[in-house]
Order: C-alpha cells, then sequence, then structure tokens
C-alpha cells in the first residue's frame, strides 16, 4: 500500500492524487518489487486517465507481469468536492 500515487483527470485536467493497494495470491513464482511498483506510479502521473481507468490498468498489468488475475487492485482517491471516491478490481473473488 502506498500513498504515492497521481494521475491527472482527462476531463477537468484536475490532479487526482490516491493511495494504491495491491493484494495478491502467489500462484506463480513471480512477484513484483516494491522499488518496481514506485517507479511504474511515477510513469502514471502525467497520463490523463479517469480513476476507474487507472485501476482497471494496473490491474491489467499486474496480471499481465504476474501471470494470472489472483489480484486485487484499490485506489483511494483523495476527497475532491466532497466526493469520496474508492475503485477495486477483484480477480481474488474465485480464489477465497
Amino acid at each position: 500500500e502506498t500513498p504515492e500515487g497521481i494521475s491527472v483527470c482527462p476531463f477537468s485536467g484536475l490532479t487526482d492524487v490516491w493511495t494504491l493497494k495491491i493484494e495478491y495470491y502467489p500462484v506463480t513464482r513471480k512477484a513484483v518489487e516494491l522499488k518496481s511498483c514506485k517507479y511504474y506510479m511515477n510513469q502514471l502521473k502525467n497520463v490523463g486517465i479517469y480513476q476507474e481507468g487507472v485501476t482497471k490498468l494496473i490491474y491489467d498489468h499486474y496480471c499481465a507481469i504476474l501471470g494470472h488475475n489472483a489480484i486485487k487492485v484499490s485506489t483511494i482517491f483523495n476527497v475532491r468536492g466532497g466526493h469520496y471516491v474508492t475503485c477495486t478490481e477483484d480477480g481474488m473473488r474465485k480464489f477465497k
């Protein structure tokens, strides 16, 4: 879990700040090191993408890297306009 996520809303151009939480079962022998995750998140800071799109993009990339979908990605966005938003993409439901 890291509170360093930043992206840009393509509609308004405003910055979205979010916390990323990733959970996964080590179904394969692959893992993602934390330093790689940090560099990956850094690449998203200037990308114009909607909140749901950020979550889906990260989920899809992690599924491809790890070779399975026993992954749960949640993005908890800082409040904007009085709205609290949490987006979740959950492929672990069938493993519980």
